[in-house]
């Protein structure tokens, strides 16, 4: 069982199918429809929920009890997601050993901060970017030192059109990651921008 806007719930559906076992991934209603029909095709239930963090992580909680303690698999703030995700800057670096920077696109930083752990690793790091839906406000939460700028808002999504980015700020452990490992450049992209 996750919650995800889309694409972590794919790749989680698509684990599952591979395994033969059953999967729920818990979607905003928001989702788009494209996404919701990718997740069904690899045969997993979706469940549509209000998008909120609080909803879905409710949604999570009740769909792992009605299926007798579902194993949860985050889809951020989780060590072996935070890894799995990091595999992702690793093969970019085979594709292109001189690589001299990863733009990584920045939710609740799962694969930012797997990106930052894999490129620390490396003799000759390549710099990593965060990219973030304008409103999410990274690069001033770092400079601040600061995770959450705003406890009012920090658990609605973000007002944009970049559906698999909707997080208002990192989860705790990616946190950890970023400021100890990367402490990367934001790159703030508004939703003009990317249409």
């Amino acid at each position: 069982v996750t919650h995800s806007s889309g694409n972590h719930g794919q790749a989680l559906a698509a684990a599952a199918a591979m395994r033969g076992v059953p999967a729920t991934v818990v979607a905003p209603r928001t989702t788009a429809k494209a996404k919701l029909d990718a997740i069904r095709a690899y045969g997993a239930k979706v469940v549509l929920c209000e998008p909120t963090q609080e909803a879905r992580v409710a949604g999570v909680e009740r769909e792992a009890a009605l299926m007798g303690g579902a194993r949860v698999v985050p889809p951020y703030n989780d060590p072996a997601v935070i890894a799995g995700q990091g595999t992702i800057g690793l093969e970019l670096l085979e594709e292109v050993p001189d690589l001299d920077a990863i733009l990584v696109p920045t939710s609740g930083g799962g694969m930012l901060s797997g990106t930052c752990v894999a490129a620390s690793a490396l003799e000759s790091p390549p710099r990593v970017l965060a990219v973030e839906p304008a409103g999410k406000r990274l690069g001033e939460a770092i400079a601040a030192r600061q995770r959450v700028l705003d406890p009012e808002t920090a658990n609605r999504p973000l007002d944009t059109i970049v559906d698999a980015m909707p997080t208002q700020c990192l989860g705790p452990l990616c946190w950890e990651h970023v400021l100890a490992l990367g402490d990367p450049t934001v790159l703030s992209v508004t939703d003009r921008q990317v249409e």
